[in-house]
């Protein structure tokens, strides 16, 4: 899962340009940030 991201971010690197990447990436740690504890619980539920 975290391999396939990576290449996502690789790829979105690759073919944008750097400001909008950051952009990109900032909101979605903010995303991540938000999400957190509803898929922390989530994977705990599950294991």
């Amino acid at each position: 899962m975290t391999l396939r991201i990576g290449y996502f971010f690789f790829f979105f690197y690759s073919y944008s340009s750097p400001r909008y990447v950051v952009q990109l990436f900032r909101f979605l740690v903010m995303l991540c940030i938000s999400k957190w504890p509803f898929l922390y619980s989530t994977y705990l539920d599950a294991s």
